[in-house]
C-alpha cells in the first residue's frame, strides 16, 4: 500500500472516529441531563412531594431510547473497526453501503443533506477490501453531497452487473459542469480495488464499478 493510500485511509478512519465520538458524547449529554432530572424527582419525593408515575415512566422510556441509540452507534463503530480485519474477503455490498451511509449520516445532516438508500431484496456479493471500498464510497458521497439537500437527497444503491457489481449515487441537482468533481485520492483507491468510477450525466448518476475476480462467483 503506497503512502498516498495510507494517508487517505488514516484520514478516513480519523474522520469517522471523530464523528462517532461526537455522536456518543451527544447521547451521553442527554443521559446526564435526564439523570439530573431523575435526581431532582427523588429529592421531591424525599421531601414528601408527589411525583407522578407517568413522569417517571416517560423519563425511563427516554433513557432507554438513548441507551438503544448509543448501542446502535457503538455497533456501527465495531463493524467499521473490523473492516480492516481482512483486505480481501467476500463482502455483502449492500451491507457495506448501508454501514457507510450510517457512518456518514451525521456529517451529511450537519451539511443539511439527507442520504437515502435503495436496497433490493438480494445483495451482490464480491471479493473486495471492505475498508478501502468504504473509503471510496465515502469520497463519492463527499463529491455528491454539495448537490443535494434534505428535500433532494443523495440516493445510493447497489446492483449486480455483467462483470461484478455496481454501487451508484444519484442526485437530482446534477452539476452543469458534467458531473461531481472527484478528488485525486479516488485514483489510488480505484486502482487497489480494481474498480472503475464513471459519471452518467443523462441518469444524474455516479457509479463505482467493481469487477468480480475469476473463480470467486
Amino acid at each position: 500500500m503506497n503512502d498516498s493510500l495510507a494517508e487517505t485511509g488514516l484520514k478516513f478512519f480519523g474522520t469517522v472516529s471523530a464523528s462517532i465520538s461526537h455522536e456518543i458524547k451527544n447521547r451521553m449529554a442527554v443521559v446526564n441531563e435526564q439523570a439530573g432530572l431523575l435526581k431532582d424527582l427523588v429529592k421531591i419525593a424525599e421531601q414528601g412531594g408527589e411525583v407522578p408515575l407517568e413522569r417517571l415512566l416517560r423519563l425511563a422510556e427516554s433513557l432507554k431510547t438513548q441507551v438503544d441509540l448509543t448501542d446502535g452507534i457503538i455497533k456501527n463503530m465495531n463493524r467499521f473497526a473490523h473492516s480492516v480485519d481482512s483486505f480481501q474477503c467476500e463482502s455483502d455490498l449492500c451491507e457495506v453501503l448501508e454501514l457507510t451511509a450510517r457512518l456518514a449520516g451525521r456529517i451529511a445532516e450537519n451539511r443539511g443533506v439527507r442520504i437515502e438508500l435503495q436496497i433490493g431484496e438480494s445483495s451482490p456479493r464480491i471479493v473486495t477490501a471492505p475498508f478501502l471500498l468504504m473509503n471510496l464510497i465515502w469520497l463519492c458521497l463527499e463529491a455528491t453531497i454539495p448537490f443535494a439537500d434534505m428535500e433532494s437527497p443523495v440516493v445510493m444503491g447497489c446492483e449486480k452487473s455483467k462483470g461484478g457489481a455496481d454501487i451508484w449515487f444519484k442526485v437530482n441537482r446534477w452539476p452543469e459542469t458534467g458531473g461531481p468533481a472527484l478528488p485525486e485520492k479516488v485514483g489510488p483507491l480505484r486502482n487497489m480495488l480494481n474498480a472503475g468510477v464513471a459519471l452518467y450525466p443523462d441518469e444524474k448518476k455516479l457509479s463505482i464499478e467493481l469487477q468480480q475476480k475469476p473463480g470467486t462467483e
